[in-house]
């Protein structure tokens, strides 16, 4: 992940699909203009898991453009240096080397576009103070949700609603055990070796059981929870 792109994405560019696994990157939004470089799917799937990236209006090919992702703003813009220094980091979150290490494509969006949707319903309603008896105490909810509303988006009253129904019917449906390892995965985001010690489970095979996991939130959502219109 270069550097010099993540800088041109954070300085008003963007980037527009160019082929399946292919993302050419600008430093405008004008794709007339020169394309600086390409990046790959994986690349700008890790960008979107992180909040960096959003989608910029319903265009052909889609176009993803840099945000602030952020529960509140911050002083400083984040530091490209710093977010190719992490992608490199052997200490990683599992959650990042997950869809880093993912070869299908559908899975590796799975995880991104469930992840996000959760994250998002937490924040929702960790700020209406709609949590129940949930508890995400000391979690890293910060710097992952973009902070404001659309024109179309709904009113914040019936938002946090459906982010406390949606979470209810979550853990009704996968139980502690499950929603504890998701929110360390998700919201904590905990290395390998740390959530392999907090469940009891050998390194080489946490990350089959936080895929597992992640597939069993998205059915969640897919099945039991209605879409937020």
């Amino acid at each position: 992940m270069k550097t010099r792109f993540i800088r041109a994405l954070q300085r008003g560019g963007m980037a527009s699909q160019i082929s399946e696994e292919r993302w050419g990157i600008w430093r405008n939004r004008d794709r007339r203009a020169r394309r600086i470089g390409v990046m790959s799917g994986t690349e700008i799937d890790l960008l979107r898991l992180r909040g960096m990236l959003r989608p910029w209006g319903d265009r052909t090919p889609p176009i993803l453009v840099c945000t602030h992702s952020i529960l509140a703003a911050p002083l400083v813009a984040p530091s490209a240096d710093r977010l190719e220094q992490d992608t490199r980091s052997r200490s990683r979150p599992l959650i990042e080397l997950m869809v880093d290490h993912c070869h299908d494509r559908a899975l590796r969006q799975l995880i991104c576009e469930t992840a996000q949707r959760y994250r998002a319903d937490v924040i929702c309603a960790a700020r209406a103070g709609v949590m129940g008896r949930m508890n995400w105490d000391g979690l890293a909810l910060g710097g992952r949700i973009d902070g404001g509303r659309g024109r179309h988006a709904p009113n914040p009253a019936f938002r946090a609603s459906h982010a406390q129904s949606a979470l209810a019917t979550i853990e009704a449906a996968l139980g502690g055990e499950e929603i504890r390892l998701l929110d360390r995965l998700i919201l904590g985001d905990e290395t390998r070796a740390a959530l392999a010690r907090r469940f009891g489970v050998r390194p080489s095979l946490i990350e089959g059981r936080a895929i597992a996991a992640i597939r069993a939130l998205y059915e969640v959502y897919r099945v039991r929870v209605r879409p937020l219109s």
